[in-house]
């Protein structure tokens, strides 16, 4: 009824104002501050300098400052709020809508105001979303809609564990019957996964922070800092009994067989977004996440490889950090700052790098960012030692033997990998970082531990023939490789060899039984496994993929051109691999009339990016890349004779009804077609403006 809903509205009103009305109202001094900085702009004389403004602006400045600190000033709860709080709640659940907004928006503001309010209605929330199926569908819809919250004010991420632990169990296994019911729900859980930040479980104050609070305060008497300490061991006990119990209620929900798929994946995003490094996790929370990476629902699956990936990461060994002066490590003073190619910065590069012992691979200083050195050196770096202990049979705690026995299970393997398979639709099969970030943590956590159990699958995934499932196949094959070579990266010296005496055959085997729709998994798998690393560590994938350019096979023009395609992955190094692609660019310019275009194209795009980093630089130098001038002039050369060659000879002799191709001159024609491509990708992909040997071309194109 309209009479009722604008006196309930009116009574919504006559509530706020009473808990939250002091003398002025939002909106108004909004509208004053917007007047008072239009008449500072007005009024203000640049002669003067900066806060030389009249008299009167200071005053209404102040006012209105005042006016804000009311708005702001947080009052005490007194027992008058809570009531208010409480009927404010209650007409926000009303069954009329219009009610119920009017409602919710003067209850935020009174739970913003007031901190820790929301404590008054929580008990009231769990009890209606416990009883769902009882309560009428607008009362759990304004229920909804107040955990929703909006800009200003938004309840299930306060920072509160007791909170947290009573409401998000119950949101989880909150039952609706309407779409609309389970849109709000949707929504809830969105928003808590955009606004969530990890709360502190344990708090604690270093000396530092004391020092600073007492130098702005005052000393500390002992019976204070000792009544400090025990309430913070209290708050910290508290906290950590909270979170336990929160993921073990998590744990057993997900374990029983009580709530939905949609009310599964809500309690397990849960659980992913509450990991805690300072926390041990309860094993049964371990358990439930690697056995649900074997789920049918495919949702369920992905949140469990998230949550598989985090673990990794939680359970990482440490690494030891070395930190020593410039000096030290190369061994010469530094050249200043100059960009380029300098005599300090020859170390950094790859430089057919090859370790020749254990203890010099521990000791290298690997530097994985590639801007150190190009410029300039800092006077100290910190890095970390080429050594870290993985997990074995024989020191296993009990949360990582969980995941060791299960990833130590074939069957397990083959089951999981054969869901990763199914879970892309047709059509949309991309390769998935976040496979392969998991697939990284567990071999860097364990080493070769599961090798052997992923290259029995790996073999198969390359090998599978039905045409429905290869390309998800490759896709998965491609997101473990990559994760083995991430994973690597501090692997001792033997650990490598062994690994790269069995990924060479298999790779070998990947690149024999490529396809257009599998190859871009397969450059990605490189990219990504190389990527943001120091090229000395990534000694063994750059020395495979030199090894890609000096095999030619003719009777494949697609594995020769994925052959190539692959060595542009190279770029990740940027200026520190110079040897490499000195080679490649030596290699490729004999292929320049290669007899198939598509190889051709892409020896030209290869090329074309091996010559960018020679670069003319202020104050620096860039010597060690191939020289464009150089190249330029020699393909200038041979672009000369192509010419000459193409002109002289006759493409195609007619004999009678037999038609002859020279080969001379298709040879030259075919290096005609590939040098023009190779000018316009050189325009295309260089650095900096083309060098002015390229003046000395256009005459022959």
């Amino acid at each position: 009824m309209p009479y009722v809903e604008t006196r309930l509205g009116l009574l919504s009103h006559i509530f706020s104002l009473v808990s939250v009305y002091y003398g002025n109202f939002k909106h108004d001094t909004d509208k004053l501050w917007k007047r008072y900085e239009k008449t500072k702009h007005s009024f203000t004389n640049k002669l003067c300098g900066e806060r030389q403004y009249p008299r009167f602006l200071m005053i209404e400045r102040i006012i209105l400052q005042c006016k804000q600190w009311s708005l702001n000033h947080f009052q005490i709860l007194s027992e008058i709020d809570k009531q208010i709080v409480l009927k404010l709640f209650e007409l926000s659940i009303n069954r009329y809508g219009e009610v119920r907004s009017n409602a919710q928006g003067y209850l935020f503001s009174m739970l913003k105001r007031y901190l820790f309010s929301y404590q008054v209605i929580l008990d009231r929330i769990l009890e209606l979303l416990k009883s769902t199926e009882e309560t009428d569908h607008d009362t759990i819809k304004g229920c909804l809609y107040v955990l929703l919250g909006n800009s200003s004010f938004f309840m299930p991420t306060k920072h509160s564990w007791p909170m947290i632990e009573k409401l998000w169990p119950s949101l989880a296994q909150v039952t609706v019957k309407k779409p609309t019911t389970q849109r709000l729900i949707d929504c809830i859980l969105e928003t808590i996964g955009g606004l969530y930040d990890t709360q502190a479980i344990i708090e604690d104050t270093n000396e530092e922070s004391t020092k600073a609070a007492e130098k702005i305060w005052r000393p500390m008497f002992r019976e204070e800092l000792k009544r400090r300490d025990e309430i913070r061991q209290e708050r910290n006990d508290s906290n950590i009994r909270a979170y336990t119990n929160l993921m073990e209620n998590l744990s057993s929900l997900l374990a029983g067989d009580q709530l939905t798929w949609r009310q599964q994946e809500m309690a397990m995003s849960f659980m992913e977004i509450l990991l805690q490094r300072r926390v041990p996790l309860p094993l049964s929370c371990v358990k439930i996440m690697i056995d649900l990476l074997v789920h049918d629902n495919v949702e369920l699956r992905k949140i469990a490889e998230e949550s598989v990936t985090a673990l990794c990461r939680l359970q990482k060994p440490p690494r030891t950090y070395v930190e020593k002066p410039i000096e030290a490590i190369i061994n010469m003073k530094p050249n200043g700052i100059h960009p380029g190619d300098r005599d300090d910065n020859l170390w950094v590069t790859y430089n057919n790098y090859q370790p020749k012992s254990q203890q010099e691979w521990e000791n290298m200083c690997f530097l994985d960012k590639a801007f150190w050195g190009y410029y300039s050196w800092p006077k100290l770096i910190k890095y970390p030692v080429n050594q870290r202990e993985r997990y074995k049979k024989t020191n296993l705690p009990k949360h990582v033997s969980i995941l060791y026995e299960r990833f130590s299970d074939k069957n397990f393997i083959k089951q999981f990998i054969h869901f990763m398979v199914l879970d892309e639709d047709e059509g949309q099969v991309n390769f998935d970082i976040r496979r392969f970030q998991m697939f990284k943590g567990i071999f860097r956590n364990f080493g070769l531990e599961f090798v052997d159990n992923f290259f029995e699958c790996l073999y198969a995934l390359i090998h599978n023939n039905d045409k429905t499932k290869q390309e998800g196949s490759h896709r998965v094959a491609a997101e473990i490789t990559a994760g083995i070579i991430r994973g690597s990266k501090y692997w001792t010296v033997n650990m490598l060899d062994e690994l790269w005496n069995k990924l060479t055959p298999f790779l070998n085997e990947v690149f024999s039984n490529l396809s257009p729709e599998t190859l871009t998994y397969w450059g990605t798998c490189f990219k990504l496994g190389m990527e943001d690393e120091d090229p000395r560590r990534m000694y063994k994938p750059i020395e495979y993929i030199l090894s890609l350019t000096t095999e030619q096979t003719l009777a494949n023009t697609f594995n020769e051109t994925s052959r190539w395609y692959l060595t542009q992955t190279i770029s990740n190094f940027e200026w520190r691999v110079p040897t490499v692609w000195t080679t490649i660019n030596k290699h490729a310019t004999e292929l320049l009339d290669h007899p198939f275009k598509a190889v051709r194209e892409r020896i030209a795009k290869t090329i074309s990016t091996s010559i960018t980093f020679d670069i003319t630089l202020p104050n620096g130098q860039s010597t060690r890349h191939p020289d464009v001038n150089k190249f330029i002039d020699s393909l200038r050369e041979r672009l000369e004779q192509a010419i000459e060659i193409y002109e002289r000879t006759p493409l195609a002799n007619v004999t009678g009804q037999v038609v002859e191709i020279d080969f001379e001159a298709r040879k030259a024609l075919n290096f005609i077609e590939t040098a023009i491509q190779l000018l316009t990708h050189m325009f295309s992909r260089s650095l900096q403006p083309v060098k002015e040997s390229i003046i000395r071309i256009f005459p022959l194109v």
